[in-house]
Formats: C-alpha cells, structure tokens, sequence
C-alpha cells in the first residue's frame, strides 16, 4: 500500500510538472518515434522502402536533436543529478517491485504525457523493461553525445546505401540484420530525448509550483532513463 501511495503521489507531481507545457520539449521526435514504430510493426520483416523510410526520419529527426540546445542543457542537467540519485537507482536494480512501481509506471506517463501512442509508449515501457541492470548506470554525457552523432551519421548512410542495393537477396539479408539494430538504436534515442525533455523544464527552466514536488521524481527517473537508453544505442553497434 505504501508503494502505491508513493507512485500515485510521484504521477500527481508529474501531472502538476506537465501542466504548464503542453507540447513536449522535442516533438520531431515523439512524432519520429510514433511513425517508426508504426513502420516496424506492419510486419516481422520490414521491407527494405520500409528502412529507407525509418532511416530517412531517425536521419532528420537527429539531425534537430543534436543542434537543439535545449537537449544539451537538459542531458548535462540530469547528468549532474545522477550521483544524488544513485542510491535510489541501485534500489530498483536490487528489487524489481520498487524498478516497476517507481521507474516504468513513471516512464509509461511520461511518454504518453509527451504524445506518443499506445504501440508507440508500450514497445519503450517493454524495452525499458529488459535493461533493469541497466538504470544505475553512470553516464558521460559527452560520450552520449559522441555516440548519438555516430547513430545519426550511420542512419543517414544508410537510407542511402539502402536505396542503391539492387541485389535482392543482399538487400534481404541487410534488412533484416538493420532493422533490429535500428529500433533499438532508435528507442534508447528516443528514451534518452524524451525523459530529458521531461525534466528540463524543471532543472533547467522554471517549472510550475508542482514542479518543486516533482523534481525528484522526475531527475530520478530521467537519470535511469538515460543510462538505459546508453546501453539500447550499444545493442545496436555493428
């Protein structure tokens, strides 16, 4: 019971923090996560105009992303939180209850508060789901960045050398290894962007007089958020 009183009260707090924005700090990419996850899911094995499309729109949207300032001051924001909240974050690597109560049903809020859909919300809360080991993790947020701009860069190659493949066997074969590496590359992307958007307003900007309740709940949870979304980019390394 005294779990669940302390969830509610972090959700009302968010709620208080979202109350004052109601667009999300990037929306190129909750719309980007939207659209590819909606190209994934059409099938088991995407096509490759299917890739081209999700390369084409991770391409653009982190092109924005990484010349978005207000991303930058938000991850070195949360960063700096990340050794005042290191000891709550070891608690939900220790005890799965505490990692679904206090971190995924906040993320589950946090994304949809954002705009993403359901299939859209539900494939990052699963995937979250996956890296518990993964949310006390430290991050170097220059190594982030280093390794976002090489995500970025690999996204836009592809779309490309996906369009010259005439080889349909090859094609075949290169598709299905990408679109794999892809989504994952995308969700930690996309997990990392949005839990920063959520708790920029608060460490970064003036937020509402919820956000002082808020606050905690929010870096908290943004910390972990980003050192597993680290982790969801290396699964996609080459």
């Amino acid at each position: 019971m005294r779990n669940l009183m302390v969830l509610l009260g972090m959700i009302a707090a968010l709620s208080c923090a979202f109350a004052e924005e109601q667009r999300p700090a990037f929306p190129y990419i909750v719309d980007g996560t939207n659209r590819i996850t909606a190209i994934l899911s059409e099938s088991p094995t995407p096509s490759r105009k299917d890739l081209i499309k999700v390369s084409t729109i991770a391409c653009d949207a982190l092109k924005q992303l990484l010349m978005d300032q207000a991303f930058y001051e938000g991850l070195f924001a949360v960063a700096n939180t990340m050794s005042d909240t290191a000891p709550e974050r070891a608690q939900w690597v220790r005890d799965i209850e505490l990692f679904n109560l206090r971190f995924l049903a906040i993320e589950q809020q946090t994304f949809e508060r954002a705009g993403l859909d359901e299939r859209a919300t539900k494939s990052l809360v699963d995937a979250l789901g996956k890296y518990r080991s993964s949310v006390s993790n430290k991050v170097d947020p220059k190594a982030m960045i280093d390794a976002m701009g090489r995500v970025k860069d690999d996204f836009c190659k592809s779309a490309v050398e996906l369009q010259a493949l005439e080889d349909k066997a090859v094609a075949q074969a290169q598709v299905a290894a990408l679109a794999e590496k892809s989504a994952w590359r995308w969700k930690g992307i996309a997990v990392i962007a949005l839990d920063v958007g959520a708790a920029a307003a608060i460490i970064v900007g003036s937020g509402p007089a919820g956000a002082v309740v808020a606050g905690p709940a929010v870096t908290v949870v943004a910390g972990g958020s980003i050192a597993i979304g680290q982790d969801m980019m290396g699964r996609g390394k080459d």
